[in-house]
């Protein structure tokens, strides 16, 4: 057993079928007349689901037992029955279309009647209520969630590494334990990230920089696939994810949760714990806090160890709130922090060794497994505080005022002479502060009408006098204001909405410059840009046939340039490379440089079309998408170069016109009762229309299903479940080609414009496992998985460490959840 966690070539089934084995005699060597036992999993739950202002019926509502995966419809009426409970503690979420989501936990000993009050137009931009249909109508955008049971074994995961269970979603890696979520083809400065309501400002531009949001505090993680620039700001070129926590609890009573996670690769674990309640004097008043840690060693490929790719993580939330009839206030703080070890492989000390990495099967740096995190390596604190308060009024519709802070503080440490390997080589402080003001009204039967402004202050700030070095991404100041308008109108089969909005941005930028032709910062310049946008989407509905949807969307998003892709000069330590762009090349110092001369905006034109068909047997969801992006702005392989630290790959931030199609497919067939049938695929075709090539960096075609056999109940065991699963990826030919004449610095440059050809398609097998076991009145969750299930040697086109090692190996990871 010791060996097989090690990933050895030990059969693969038998650590797993140990693990089922403990689940089983667990089962079977209590008694059958405890008190959970399949005879008295007959209780239920039922009752009517009102209008929090007026006790009207919320007809069609929906119930959602996380717990056990069961839920259930109300009638016309508002009732509604669930069957089949055994006694214990259960989290129910009730949801209404034009509702905010009621989280409750129920004490559930005896058939038990409840009565849930929810409070009406409180997400009008997301749903609308047609009370001519049964049938609610779905959201313009094309959004796909993460929930239950399939959230609940991603738990340990990085926020990328859990969003890849979603079809259309894919990651740019490094090494084994930097994510960063792709959709459908875009990732970056090109995907927003909302963490409970704020939009997270961090150094994201990274392609190794994972977004700093424990996935932890989540209870649902919602993709948003199409151009959602109106909604969620010009840099939502590609989309929006959206990270959504429990709503606070309004009642009296304590309730909480733990997670305790252990991984066989890397010999590593992850542990999480929440406590929530309220107040009795104070109806409407609740509270959460919530903390979890991480801690893992060195990562294992299937042959050899992936030396320093050890990880620490440890974050902490807090969270309270009020709510009255017609107002309510809440605020919100959580701090984020993790070191994160970079391959020590990756960096290289001439171009002779660069050589031999590219060509070698294995790293050329092998350690004996160790949880020390050495140079390189990444360390990162991220604050967020969020305070928020709404009035509602019947005649003047809702508004809401928002104010965020955050506080992101990244520290990079490279290998370095001397005493300064513990000055870190890149230290960058990014301080945020925003403002939104939204109003959202429902006006007569059909119309839905929905405003805001945005405001935003933030300043970067490199501190050289400690790292030495000239900074990677300049010193800038920010402002920024912007303000949206959207139009919703409801009909009988169809919804219809329309959309507009404009920002603005002025910034300031300290930075030394290059002269044409140099190689050395010599100019110091203070340039100020005026940067616009205009932003806008249409959009339909219309619903064919009960449970059958079409759904379109045509949207621009304008997005302006960044820092980054404008004046990166030197070398990113994350991924290895040097990175430079095209306004650190300036003769007039004295005037800086107009970023209109050097990038213009992007402007994105995306259309993307969905059809939903949901069945009792067969439910599936078929997106597909043309985008047209002129200029399109993105990292171009231009040679290699030796320098004092090492030799370094080189990239430059380059414009061109792009065009990406596509297309995304999820389907779900019950072959019976208990037999369940999966299947997902993803294809992206992007184009460099100007130089007539392939883009760089796009996901390769993908297909993957999974085969899952339930039990309700087996003795002790509820909800017991085995899955097995596979995914395919095939090889990424669609690769720029080495037409130009590029200093490589190697013996034989590849045929590609790249520093090693796209590595071969591969085949990766998984194994799921779950059940519920009884622990006196509450219950002990139990999950199984095994990633990588027979151990197979693989690179994926999108690792940015693919050129020095494999990715990672066999990987068993067993987690309990207990809630009360």
């Amino acid at each position: 057993m010791k060996s097989w966690l090690r990933n050895t070539s030990l059969p693969a089934g038998r650590a797993v079928g140990a693990a089922l084995v403990l689940l089983l005699l667990w089962g079977w060597s209590r008694p059958a007349t405890a008190q959970s036992s399949s005879a008295e999993c007959r209780l239920s739950i039922s009752g009517q689901v009102l209008d929090e202002h007026d006790g009207s019926v919320l007809e069609f509502s929906t119930l959602y037992i996380h717990d056990t995966g069961k839920g259930a419809s109300a009638d016309a009426e508002g009732r509604f029955q669930l069957t089949g409970l055994c006694p214990g503690t259960y989290h129910i979420t009730v949801s209404h279309i034009g509702c905010k989501p009621l989280d409750r936990t129920l004490q559930l000993t005896s058939d038990s009647s409840f009565v849930f009050r929810l409070e009406h137009h409180a997400e009008l931009l997301q749903e609308v209520v047609i009370s001519t249909r049964p049938v609610p109508i779905a959201p313009v955008q094309t959004e796909v969630t993460l929930t239950g049971r399939t959230l609940q074994e991603t738990r340990g995961q990085a926020l990328g590494e859990a969003l890849t269970r979603l079809p259309g979603v894919s990651v740019l890696q490094t090494g084994p334990t930097i994510f960063k979520p792709v959709i459908q083809g875009l990732y970056g400065n090109r995907i927003q990230l909302i963490n409970n309501g704020v939009r997270l400002e961090s150094q994201r531009w990274g392609t190794e920089h994972a977004p700093e949001i424990d996935p932890f505090l989540a209870n649902e993680l919602k993709v948003v696939k199409g151009a959602s620039a109106v909604r969620y700001g010009p840099e939502a070129v590609g989309g929006a994810i959206v990270v959504n926590p429990p709503t606070l609890p309004t009642e009296a009573g304590l309730h909480g949760e733990a997670n305790l996670i252990g991984f066989s690769n890397s010999r590593g674990g992850a542990a999480s714990a929440s406590l929530e309640g309220g107040l009795n004097r104070l109806e409407g008043f609740g509270w959460r806090i919530q903390g979890s840690g991480k801690r893992t060693g060195d990562w294992r490929a299937p042959t050899y160890l992936l030396s320093n790719t050890g990880v620490k993580e440890l974050n902490l939330t807090a969270a309270a709130g009020y709510q009255h009839d017609r107002w309510g206030v809440d605020v919100y703080a959580s701090r984020f922090s993790t070191e994160l070890g970079i391959l020590r492989s990756a960096h290289i000390g001439n171009l002779t060794d660069l050589q031999d990495a590219l060509e070698s099967g294995t790293p050329r740096y092998i350690a004996p497994f160790t949880y020390a995190i050495a140079n390189p390596r990444q360390r990162v604190a991220h604050l967020l505080t969020k305070a928020r308060a709404y009035y509602q009024s019947e005649h003047s519709g809702k508004w809401s005022l928002q104010y965020g802070g955050q506080y992101n503080n990244r520290r990079e440490f490279d290998i370095r002479r001397g005493d300064r390997s513990d000055r870190p080589a890149l230290f960058m402080q990014l301080a945020t502060h925003t403002l939104d003001l939204n109003w959202e009204q429902e006006r007569h039967a059909h119309w839905r009408h929905a405003a805001g402004l945005t405001g935003t202050l933030q300043h970067n700030r490199n501190r050289s006098l400690i790292t030495g070095t000239l900074p990677l991404v300049p010193d800038f100041l920010t402002r920024s204001v912007g303000a949206y308008w959207i139009e919703r109108y409801v009909r009988d089969r169809w919804e219809l909405e329309a959309g507009l909005r404009g920002d603005y941005r002025w910034q300031q930028v300290l930075t030394f410059a290059r002269s044409a032709g140099s190689y050395t910062a010599d100019s110091l310049i203070r340039p100020v840009y005026h940067l616009k946008s205009l932003s806008g989407s249409v959009g339909a509905v219309y619903h064919v046939d009960e449970g059958v949807v079409l759904q379109s969307q045509l949207g621009l998003a304008s997005r302006m340039p960044t820092m980054n892709e404008l004046y990166s000069q030197g070398l990113h330590h994350g991924t290895a490379s040097l990175e430079r762009g095209p306004a650190i090349y300036t003769a007039d110092p004295a005037v800086g440089v107009n970023p209109d001369t050097v990038f213009r905006n992007e402007q994105a034109y995306k259309w993307i079309n969905t059809l939903t068909y949901k069945r009792p047997r067969l439910s599936g969801e078929l997106s597909a998408y043309f985008q047209y992006i002129p200029g399109f702005i993105f990292l171009q392989p231009q040679g290699t170069e030796l320098t004092i630290r090492g030799a370094f790959p080189v990239f430059h931030y380059q414009q061109t016109d792009a065009r990406l199609l596509g297309a995304d497919l999820n389907v779900t067939y019950n072959l019976t009762s208990r037999l369940v049938l999966t299947g997902q695929g993803a294809v992206v075709r992007a184009r460099d229309l100007l130089r007539r090539d392939f883009l760089p960096w796009i996901p390769a075609d993908r297909i993957g299903g999974s085969l899952t056999y339930q039990w309700p109940q087996l003795r002790q065991l509820r909800n017991l479940y085995l899955s097995v699963g596979t995914s395919h990826v095939r090889q990424q030919t669609r690769v720029p080609t080495n037409r130009e004449h590029l200093n490589f610095g190697l013996e034989t440059p590849p045929t590609v414009l790249d520093f090693a050809a796209p590595p071969p398609a591969y085949t990766l097998w998984r194994l799921d496992a779950g059940t519920t076991l009884p622990l006196g009145p509450h219950q002990l969750g139990v999950t199984v998985s095994v990633t990588n299930l027979l151990n197979t040697r693989y690179r994926d086109y999108l690792n940015r460490l693919r050129y020095y090692a494999d990715d990672t190996g066999r990987n068993l990871t067993i987690r309990l959840h207990y809630s009360f």
